[in-house]
Protein backbone atom coordinates (compact mmCIF):
# COMPACT_ATOMS: atom_id res chain seq x y z
CA UNK A 1 0.00 0.00 0.00
CA UNK A 2 1.29 3.44 -0.97
CA UNK A 3 1.79 5.89 1.89
CA UNK A 4 1.23 9.65 1.82
CA UNK A 5 4.40 11.58 1.08
CA UNK A 6 5.57 14.77 -0.60
CA UNK A 7 6.97 14.31 -4.10
CA UNK A 8 9.06 17.04 -5.66
CA UNK A 9 7.94 17.80 -9.22
CA UNK A 10 10.48 19.99 -11.01
CA UNK A 11 9.45 21.66 -14.28
CA UNK A 12 11.22 20.76 -17.47
CA UNK A 13 13.86 23.47 -17.92
CA UNK A 14 13.82 23.13 -21.71
CA UNK A 15 10.05 23.57 -22.01
CA UNK A 16 9.70 26.18 -19.28
CA UNK A 17 12.44 28.46 -20.61
CA UNK A 18 10.69 28.58 -23.98
CA UNK A 19 7.35 29.51 -22.39
CA UNK A 20 8.90 32.24 -20.25
CA UNK A 21 9.88 34.14 -23.38
CA UNK A 22 6.25 35.05 -24.01
CA UNK A 23 4.85 36.79 -20.94
CA UNK A 24 3.75 39.93 -22.79
CA UNK A 25 6.73 42.26 -23.11
CA UNK A 26 7.16 44.67 -25.98
CA UNK A 27 10.68 45.81 -26.86
CA UNK A 28 10.26 49.14 -25.11
CA UNK A 29 8.54 47.49 -22.14
CA UNK A 30 11.46 45.08 -21.74
CA UNK A 31 14.00 47.92 -21.71
CA UNK A 32 11.86 49.85 -19.20
CA UNK A 33 11.87 46.84 -16.86
CA UNK A 34 15.68 46.87 -16.81
CA UNK A 35 15.67 50.62 -16.16
CA UNK A 36 13.49 49.83 -13.12
CA UNK A 37 16.34 47.67 -11.80
CA UNK A 38 18.85 50.49 -12.32
CA UNK A 39 16.67 52.97 -10.41
CA UNK A 40 16.26 50.43 -7.58
CA UNK A 41 20.08 50.14 -7.49
CA UNK A 42 20.33 53.92 -6.86
CA UNK A 43 21.76 54.70 -10.30
CA UNK A 44 22.13 58.35 -11.29
CA UNK A 45 22.74 57.62 -14.96
CA UNK A 46 21.38 54.85 -17.16
CA UNK A 47 22.79 54.46 -20.66
CA UNK A 48 21.27 52.36 -23.44
CA UNK A 49 23.39 51.43 -26.44
CA UNK A 50 22.03 49.88 -29.63
CA UNK A 51 25.01 48.65 -31.67
CA UNK A 52 24.56 47.42 -35.24
CA UNK A 53 26.77 44.56 -36.40
CA UNK A 54 24.40 42.52 -38.54
CA UNK A 55 23.59 39.19 -36.92
CA UNK A 56 26.05 40.07 -34.12
CA UNK A 57 24.26 43.28 -33.16
CA UNK A 58 23.79 43.83 -29.44
CA UNK A 59 21.88 46.07 -27.03
CA UNK A 60 23.38 47.17 -23.73
CA UNK A 61 21.75 48.70 -20.65
CA UNK A 62 24.38 50.05 -18.23
CA UNK A 63 24.18 52.08 -15.02
CA UNK A 64 26.35 53.59 -12.30
CA UNK A 65 24.28 52.09 -9.48
CA UNK A 66 25.35 50.08 -6.44
CA UNK A 67 26.50 47.05 -8.43
CA UNK A 68 26.22 43.40 -7.34
CA UNK A 69 28.45 40.83 -5.71
CA UNK A 70 28.91 37.44 -7.45
CA UNK A 71 26.28 35.88 -5.20
CA UNK A 72 23.78 38.63 -5.94
CA UNK A 73 24.30 38.32 -9.70
CA UNK A 74 23.68 34.57 -9.48
CA UNK A 75 20.58 35.14 -7.36
CA UNK A 76 19.33 37.81 -9.80
CA UNK A 77 19.41 35.18 -12.58
CA UNK A 78 17.25 32.76 -10.61
CA UNK A 79 13.58 32.76 -11.57
CA UNK A 80 11.68 33.96 -8.52
CA UNK A 81 14.86 35.27 -6.91
CA UNK A 82 14.98 35.22 -3.12
CA UNK A 83 14.77 38.92 -2.41
CA UNK A 84 12.63 40.88 0.02
CA UNK A 85 10.89 43.61 -1.93
CA UNK A 86 10.04 46.81 -0.06
CA UNK A 87 6.55 48.30 -0.25
CA UNK A 88 7.61 50.89 -2.82
CA UNK A 89 10.06 48.83 -4.90
CA UNK A 90 9.69 49.03 -8.68
CA UNK A 91 10.34 45.27 -8.94
CA UNK A 92 7.84 42.67 -7.85
CA UNK A 93 8.15 38.97 -8.70
CA UNK A 94 11.88 38.42 -9.13
CA UNK A 95 11.30 37.59 -12.82
CA UNK A 96 11.87 40.94 -14.56
CA UNK A 97 15.54 40.77 -15.57
CA UNK A 98 15.18 37.27 -17.00
CA UNK A 99 11.78 37.46 -18.66
CA UNK A 100 12.36 40.96 -20.06
CA UNK A 101 15.71 39.95 -21.57
CA UNK A 102 14.52 36.61 -22.92
CA UNK A 103 11.53 38.28 -24.58
CA UNK A 104 14.02 39.94 -26.96
CA UNK A 105 17.10 37.66 -27.12
CA UNK A 106 18.30 34.14 -26.36
CA UNK A 107 21.53 35.08 -24.62
CA UNK A 108 22.50 37.88 -22.25
CA UNK A 109 25.50 38.75 -20.10
CA UNK A 110 25.30 40.47 -16.70
CA UNK A 111 28.51 42.14 -15.47
CA UNK A 112 28.85 44.17 -12.29
CA UNK A 113 31.28 45.92 -10.01
CA UNK A 114 30.34 46.49 -6.35
CA UNK A 115 32.17 48.03 -3.37
CA UNK A 116 32.05 44.64 -1.63
CA UNK A 117 33.81 42.97 -4.57
CA UNK A 118 37.29 44.47 -4.09
CA UNK A 119 36.94 46.49 -7.30
CA UNK A 120 36.69 43.39 -9.47
CA UNK A 121 34.11 42.91 -12.23
CA UNK A 122 32.08 39.70 -11.91
CA UNK A 123 29.87 38.32 -14.66
CA UNK A 124 27.32 35.61 -15.42
CA UNK A 125 26.02 34.51 -18.82
CA UNK A 126 22.41 33.33 -19.26
CA UNK A 127 22.03 31.20 -22.39
CA UNK A 128 18.61 29.82 -23.32
CA UNK A 129 20.13 27.36 -25.80
CA UNK A 130 22.43 25.92 -23.12
CA UNK A 131 19.51 25.43 -20.72
CA UNK A 132 17.39 23.81 -23.43
CA UNK A 133 20.22 21.54 -24.55
CA UNK A 134 21.04 20.32 -21.04
CA UNK A 135 17.46 20.58 -19.73
CA UNK A 136 18.89 22.09 -16.54
CA UNK A 137 18.63 25.49 -14.90
CA UNK A 138 22.26 26.51 -15.37
CA UNK A 139 24.17 29.73 -16.01
CA UNK A 140 27.86 30.32 -16.77
CA UNK A 141 30.43 32.24 -14.75
CA UNK A 142 32.68 34.37 -16.99
CA UNK A 143 36.12 35.54 -15.71
CA UNK A 144 36.80 39.28 -16.02
CA UNK A 145 39.72 38.63 -18.38
CA UNK A 146 37.36 36.96 -20.88
CA UNK A 147 34.69 39.64 -20.88
CA UNK A 148 34.10 41.55 -24.14
CA UNK A 149 34.68 45.29 -24.27
CA UNK A 150 30.97 46.09 -24.53
CA UNK A 151 30.45 44.48 -21.10
CA UNK A 152 33.29 46.21 -19.23
CA UNK A 153 33.58 49.57 -21.00
CA UNK A 154 30.79 51.25 -18.99
CA UNK A 155 32.09 49.87 -15.66
CA UNK A 156 35.05 52.23 -15.26
CA UNK A 157 33.60 53.75 -12.07
CA UNK A 158 33.65 52.32 -8.56
CA UNK A 159 30.29 50.61 -8.98
CA UNK A 160 27.86 49.79 -11.75
CA UNK A 161 26.17 47.07 -13.78
CA UNK A 162 25.83 46.29 -17.47
CA UNK A 163 23.39 43.91 -19.16
CA UNK A 164 24.19 43.03 -22.78
CA UNK A 165 21.66 41.28 -25.02
CA UNK A 166 23.00 39.03 -27.79
CA UNK A 167 21.26 36.87 -30.44
CA UNK A 168 18.43 39.37 -30.88
CA UNK A 169 16.04 37.01 -32.65
CA UNK A 170 12.88 38.86 -31.57
CA UNK A 171 14.26 42.18 -32.78
CA UNK A 172 16.09 41.15 -35.96
CA UNK A 173 13.53 38.53 -36.97
CA UNK A 174 13.74 34.83 -37.81
CA UNK A 175 14.74 35.38 -41.44
CA UNK A 176 17.32 38.07 -40.83
CA UNK A 177 19.32 39.51 -43.73
CA UNK A 178 22.16 41.99 -43.22
CA UNK A 179 20.85 44.87 -45.33
CA UNK A 180 20.54 48.64 -44.99
CA UNK A 181 16.81 48.16 -44.66
CA UNK A 182 17.30 45.80 -41.71
CA UNK A 183 19.68 48.32 -40.14
CA UNK A 184 17.09 51.07 -40.55
CA UNK A 185 14.41 48.95 -38.85
CA UNK A 186 16.83 48.22 -36.00
CA UNK A 187 17.40 51.90 -35.28
CA UNK A 188 13.70 52.72 -35.70
CA UNK A 189 13.34 51.00 -32.33
CA UNK A 190 15.59 53.67 -30.81
CA UNK A 191 13.26 56.55 -31.73
CA UNK A 192 10.20 54.74 -30.37
CA UNK A 193 12.13 53.77 -27.22
CA UNK A 194 13.21 57.36 -26.59
CA UNK A 195 9.61 58.57 -26.61
CA UNK A 196 8.45 55.73 -24.39
CA UNK A 197 11.13 56.08 -21.72
CA UNK A 198 10.72 59.86 -21.63
CA UNK A 199 7.04 59.29 -20.79
CA UNK A 200 7.32 56.28 -18.42
CA UNK A 201 10.10 57.78 -16.30
CA UNK A 202 9.28 61.47 -16.67
CA UNK A 203 8.99 61.99 -12.90
CA UNK A 204 12.49 60.59 -12.34
CA UNK A 205 13.89 62.64 -15.22
CA UNK A 206 12.21 65.85 -13.97
CA UNK A 207 13.09 65.27 -10.32
CA UNK A 208 9.42 65.25 -9.24
CA UNK A 209 9.27 61.62 -8.04
CA UNK A 210 8.31 61.44 -4.36
CA UNK A 211 8.72 57.72 -3.55
CA UNK A 212 11.67 56.27 -1.63
CA UNK A 213 13.45 55.66 -4.95
CA UNK A 214 12.47 59.08 -6.25
CA UNK A 215 15.90 60.54 -6.99
CA UNK A 216 16.61 62.36 -10.24
CA UNK A 217 18.18 60.25 -12.99
CA UNK A 218 19.65 60.82 -16.43
CA UNK A 219 18.65 58.49 -19.28
CA UNK A 220 20.57 58.26 -22.54
CA UNK A 221 20.17 56.24 -25.70
CA UNK A 222 23.19 56.03 -28.01
CA UNK A 223 24.60 59.08 -26.24
CA UNK A 224 21.48 61.20 -26.69
CA UNK A 225 19.88 62.47 -23.47
CA UNK A 226 16.21 61.51 -23.19
CA UNK A 227 13.92 64.43 -22.34
CA UNK A 228 10.94 63.97 -20.01
CA UNK A 229 7.43 64.04 -21.47
CA UNK A 230 4.98 65.17 -18.81
CA UNK A 231 1.44 64.41 -20.04
CA UNK A 232 -0.10 67.23 -18.00
CA UNK A 233 1.74 70.17 -19.60
CA UNK A 234 2.69 71.87 -16.31
CA UNK A 235 4.74 74.46 -18.16
CA UNK A 236 1.70 75.84 -20.02
CA UNK A 237 0.01 78.83 -18.39
CA UNK A 238 -3.46 77.75 -19.56
CA UNK A 239 -3.25 74.23 -18.06
CA UNK A 240 -5.98 73.83 -15.42
CA UNK A 241 -5.99 71.42 -12.48
CA UNK A 242 -9.60 70.27 -12.26
CA UNK A 243 -9.48 68.27 -9.01
CA UNK A 244 -7.14 66.51 -6.56
CA UNK A 245 -8.65 63.63 -4.56
CA UNK A 246 -7.40 60.91 -2.23
CA UNK A 247 -9.36 57.62 -2.16
CA UNK A 248 -9.00 54.84 0.41
CA UNK A 249 -9.70 51.47 -1.18
CA UNK A 250 -9.72 47.81 -0.14
CA UNK A 251 -9.86 44.61 -2.13
CA UNK A 252 -8.05 41.34 -2.79
CA UNK A 253 -6.98 41.29 0.86
CA UNK A 254 -5.11 44.62 0.63
CA UNK A 255 -5.86 48.23 1.54
CA UNK A 256 -4.27 51.52 0.59
CA UNK A 257 -4.76 54.99 -0.81
CA UNK A 258 -4.96 56.17 -4.41
CA UNK A 259 -4.45 59.76 -5.43
CA UNK A 260 -6.38 61.07 -8.44
CA UNK A 261 -5.41 64.42 -9.97
CA UNK A 262 -7.48 65.56 -12.96
CA UNK A 263 -6.29 68.10 -15.52
CA UNK A 264 -7.71 69.94 -18.49
CA UNK A 265 -4.98 70.84 -20.95
CA UNK A 266 -5.07 74.02 -23.01
CA UNK A 267 -6.89 74.23 -26.31
CA UNK A 268 -4.71 74.54 -29.40
CA UNK A 269 -5.23 78.31 -29.52
CA UNK A 270 -4.17 78.57 -25.85
CA UNK A 271 -0.83 76.72 -26.18
CA UNK A 272 2.37 78.75 -26.05
CA UNK A 273 3.31 77.55 -29.55
CA UNK A 274 2.12 75.14 -32.27
CA UNK A 275 5.25 73.08 -31.60
CA UNK A 276 4.31 72.58 -27.93
CA UNK A 277 0.77 71.63 -28.91
CA UNK A 278 2.16 68.94 -31.22
CA UNK A 279 4.70 67.72 -28.63
CA UNK A 280 2.09 67.44 -25.88
CA UNK A 281 -0.15 65.39 -28.18
CA UNK A 282 2.07 62.45 -27.15
CA UNK A 283 3.28 59.30 -28.93
CA UNK A 284 -0.27 58.25 -29.89
CA UNK A 285 -1.63 61.79 -30.51
CA UNK A 286 -4.38 63.69 -28.74
CA UNK A 287 -7.43 61.44 -29.00
CA UNK A 288 -5.62 58.29 -27.86
CA UNK A 289 -3.63 60.05 -25.13
CA UNK A 290 -6.69 61.34 -23.24
CA UNK A 291 -7.75 59.55 -20.06
CA UNK A 292 -5.87 57.86 -17.24
CA UNK A 293 -2.13 57.96 -16.55
CA UNK A 294 -1.58 55.33 -13.89
CA UNK A 295 1.59 55.47 -11.79
CA UNK A 296 3.05 52.79 -9.55
CA UNK A 297 5.75 54.27 -7.28
CA UNK A 298 6.15 57.23 -9.68
CA UNK A 299 6.68 54.92 -12.66
CA UNK A 300 4.05 55.12 -15.41
CA UNK A 301 2.16 51.85 -16.06
CA UNK A 302 -0.71 53.03 -18.29
CA UNK A 303 -0.72 56.05 -20.61
CA UNK A 304 -4.17 57.10 -21.79
CA UNK A 305 -7.54 55.39 -22.12
CA UNK A 306 -10.58 55.71 -19.87
CA UNK A 307 -10.58 52.11 -18.52
CA UNK A 308 -14.25 51.66 -19.49
CA UNK A 309 -15.32 54.85 -17.68
CA UNK A 310 -15.70 56.65 -21.00
CA UNK A 311 -14.77 56.46 -24.65
CA UNK A 312 -12.09 58.34 -26.56
CA UNK A 313 -13.82 61.41 -27.96
CA UNK A 314 -12.57 64.39 -29.94
CA UNK A 315 -14.48 66.66 -27.53
CA UNK A 316 -12.74 65.29 -24.40
CA UNK A 317 -9.19 65.03 -25.73
CA UNK A 318 -7.92 67.75 -23.38
CA UNK A 319 -8.83 65.72 -20.26
CA UNK A 320 -6.10 63.67 -18.54
CA UNK A 321 -6.04 62.11 -15.06
CA UNK A 322 -3.07 61.00 -12.95
CA UNK A 323 -3.78 57.96 -10.73
CA UNK A 324 -1.00 57.18 -8.25
CA UNK A 325 -0.64 54.10 -6.04
CA UNK A 326 2.09 52.07 -4.33
CA UNK A 327 2.91 48.36 -4.79
CA UNK A 328 0.96 47.22 -1.73
CA UNK A 329 -2.11 47.62 -3.98
CA UNK A 330 -0.65 45.51 -6.82
CA UNK A 331 -3.17 42.72 -6.28
CA UNK A 332 -6.08 45.16 -6.40
CA UNK A 333 -4.80 46.68 -9.66
CA UNK A 334 -3.96 43.30 -11.25
CA UNK A 335 -0.30 44.10 -11.94
CA UNK A 336 1.41 41.33 -13.93
CA UNK A 337 5.07 40.35 -14.39
CA UNK A 338 5.69 42.73 -17.28
CA UNK A 339 4.00 45.64 -15.46
CA UNK A 340 2.33 46.53 -18.75
CA UNK A 341 -1.32 45.96 -17.86
CA UNK A 342 -3.49 47.32 -15.08
CA UNK A 343 -7.17 47.00 -14.11
CA UNK A 344 -9.01 49.56 -12.00
CA UNK A 345 -10.36 48.03 -8.76
CA UNK A 346 -14.18 48.02 -8.72
CA UNK A 347 -14.30 50.13 -5.56
CA UNK A 348 -12.12 52.78 -7.17
CA UNK A 349 -14.20 52.73 -10.36
CA UNK A 350 -17.33 53.57 -8.37
CA UNK A 351 -15.56 56.43 -6.59
CA UNK A 352 -14.19 57.82 -9.85
CA UNK A 353 -17.39 57.70 -11.95
CA UNK A 354 -18.89 61.07 -10.87
CA UNK A 355 -15.48 62.76 -10.96
CA UNK A 356 -14.76 61.55 -14.48
CA UNK A 357 -18.25 62.51 -15.68
CA UNK A 358 -17.74 66.06 -14.40
CA UNK A 359 -14.23 66.27 -15.88
CA UNK A 360 -15.32 65.07 -19.31
CA UNK A 361 -18.23 67.53 -19.24
CA UNK A 362 -15.91 70.42 -18.48
CA UNK A 363 -13.53 69.27 -21.24
CA UNK A 364 -16.45 69.28 -23.70
CA UNK A 365 -17.34 72.79 -22.61
CA UNK A 366 -13.75 73.94 -23.15
CA UNK A 367 -13.71 72.29 -26.58
CA UNK A 368 -17.01 74.02 -27.42
CA UNK A 369 -15.50 77.40 -26.56
CA UNK A 370 -12.75 76.76 -29.09
CA UNK A 371 -15.29 75.72 -31.74
CA UNK A 372 -17.38 78.85 -31.12
CA UNK A 373 -14.30 81.06 -31.33
CA UNK A 374 -13.30 79.43 -34.61
CA UNK A 375 -16.81 79.82 -36.04
CA UNK A 376 -16.87 83.50 -35.05
CA UNK A 377 -13.59 84.11 -36.83
CA UNK A 378 -14.73 82.31 -39.99
CA UNK A 379 -18.20 83.95 -40.35
CA UNK A 380 -16.96 87.47 -41.24
CA UNK A 381 -14.65 85.98 -43.86
CA UNK A 382 -17.56 84.10 -45.42
CA UNK A 383 -19.73 87.25 -45.39
CA UNK A 384 -16.92 89.26 -47.03
CA UNK A 385 -16.56 86.62 -49.79
CA UNK A 386 -20.34 86.67 -50.44
CA UNK A 387 -20.40 90.47 -50.63
CA UNK A 388 -17.46 90.44 -53.06
CA UNK A 389 -19.24 87.96 -55.36
CA UNK A 390 -22.44 90.04 -55.37
CA UNK A 391 -20.51 93.20 -56.17
CA UNK A 392 -18.71 91.47 -59.05
CA UNK A 393 -21.98 90.15 -60.52
CA UNK A 394 -23.89 93.37 -59.72
CA UNK A 395 -26.44 91.43 -57.68
CA UNK A 396 -28.22 93.33 -54.86
CA UNK A 397 -27.87 92.00 -51.30
CA UNK A 398 -30.82 89.85 -50.17
CA UNK A 399 -33.54 91.56 -48.16
CA UNK A 400 -35.34 90.14 -45.17
CA UNK A 401 -38.46 88.30 -46.44
CA UNK A 402 -41.75 89.73 -45.27
CA UNK A 403 -43.69 87.66 -42.82
CA UNK A 404 -47.36 86.90 -43.38
CA UNK A 405 -47.84 87.26 -39.63
CA UNK A 406 -47.11 90.79 -38.46
CA UNK A 407 -46.68 91.67 -34.82
CA UNK A 408 -49.08 94.16 -33.39
CA UNK A 409 -47.78 97.69 -33.42
CA UNK A 410 -48.39 98.02 -29.69
CA UNK A 411 -46.34 94.93 -28.76
CA UNK A 412 -43.50 95.02 -31.29
CA UNK A 413 -43.04 98.42 -32.88
CA UNK A 414 -40.80 100.91 -31.10
CA UNK A 415 -42.16 104.36 -30.35
CA UNK A 416 -40.96 107.21 -32.53
CA UNK A 417 -39.72 105.98 -35.89
CA UNK A 418 -42.39 103.54 -37.14
CA UNK A 419 -41.06 102.87 -40.63
CA UNK A 420 -40.73 99.20 -41.49
CA UNK A 421 -37.04 99.70 -42.29
CA UNK A 422 -36.32 100.37 -38.62
CA UNK A 423 -37.80 97.11 -37.34
CA UNK A 424 -35.69 93.92 -36.85
CA UNK A 425 -37.91 90.87 -37.28
CA UNK A 426 -37.92 88.32 -35.77
CA UNK A 427 -36.62 89.93 -32.59
CA UNK A 428 -33.45 88.47 -31.01
CA UNK A 429 -34.17 86.03 -28.15
CA UNK A 430 -33.83 87.58 -24.74
CA UNK A 431 -31.22 85.84 -22.55
CA UNK A 432 -32.16 85.56 -18.85
CA UNK A 433 -29.81 87.60 -16.62
CA UNK A 434 -27.10 85.71 -14.70
CA UNK A 435 -28.76 86.49 -11.34
CA UNK A 436 -31.97 84.81 -12.54
CA UNK A 437 -30.03 81.70 -13.61
CA UNK A 438 -28.34 81.55 -10.21
CA UNK A 439 -31.70 81.86 -8.46
CA UNK A 440 -33.03 78.94 -10.52
CA UNK A 441 -30.01 76.83 -9.56
CA UNK A 442 -30.41 77.64 -5.87
CA UNK A 443 -34.14 76.89 -6.02
CA UNK A 444 -33.46 73.47 -7.55
CA UNK A 445 -30.83 72.66 -4.93
CA UNK A 446 -33.10 73.82 -2.09
CA UNK A 447 -36.05 71.79 -3.38
CA UNK A 448 -33.94 68.65 -3.75
CA UNK A 449 -32.57 69.08 -0.24
CA UNK A 450 -36.06 69.58 1.25
CA UNK A 451 -37.17 66.15 0.01
CA UNK A 452 -33.84 64.39 0.67
CA UNK A 453 -33.09 63.99 -3.02
CA UNK A 454 -29.73 65.79 -3.16
CA UNK A 455 -28.06 62.64 -4.50
CA UNK A 456 -30.59 62.43 -7.31
CA UNK A 457 -29.96 66.07 -8.18
CA UNK A 458 -26.20 65.44 -8.15
CA UNK A 459 -26.62 62.59 -10.65
CA UNK A 460 -28.84 64.83 -12.79
CA UNK A 461 -26.22 67.57 -12.75
CA UNK A 462 -23.52 65.07 -13.81
CA UNK A 463 -25.71 63.94 -16.71
CA UNK A 464 -26.39 67.58 -17.70
CA UNK A 465 -22.65 68.35 -17.67
CA UNK A 466 -22.09 65.45 -20.06
CA UNK A 467 -25.06 66.14 -22.35
CA UNK A 468 -25.14 69.94 -22.37
CA UNK A 469 -22.09 71.46 -20.68
CA UNK A 470 -22.98 74.96 -21.88
CA UNK A 471 -26.30 75.02 -20.01
CA UNK A 472 -24.67 73.48 -16.93
CA UNK A 473 -22.02 76.21 -16.99
CA UNK A 474 -24.66 78.96 -17.26
CA UNK A 475 -26.38 77.54 -14.18
CA UNK A 476 -23.12 77.53 -12.28
CA UNK A 477 -22.46 73.77 -12.34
Amino acid sequence: METRESIEVLPSAARMISSLRDVGYSFRGAIADLVDNSIAANANEVSITMAWAGADSFIRIADDGDGMTPHRITEALRFGSERDYKSDDLGKFGFGLKTASLSQCTEFLVSSRALEGNGQVYARRFDQELIARRNEWVIESVPEAELPDEATEPLSGETGTSVVWYKLDRILGDHFQDTERAKGRFFDHAEDLEQHLGMVFHKFLEGTATSRLGHTISLKINGRTIQPWNPFAPGEAATKQFSDDQFEITGHGVAGSVRAVAWILPRKDEFSSPQEFDRLSGPSKWNQQQGFYIYRSDRLIQSGGWSRLGAADEHTKQARVALEFFPQLDAAFGINISKMTVTLPSMLRDLLKPKIAALRGQAKYSYGQAAAKKAASITPDIQTEQDARREKLDVPAPTQPKSNVMPSQQDSMPSGNTSTGAVAWPPAPVQPPQRLLQNRRKALEKAADSINESDALRRTIEALILDNPGVAHELGW
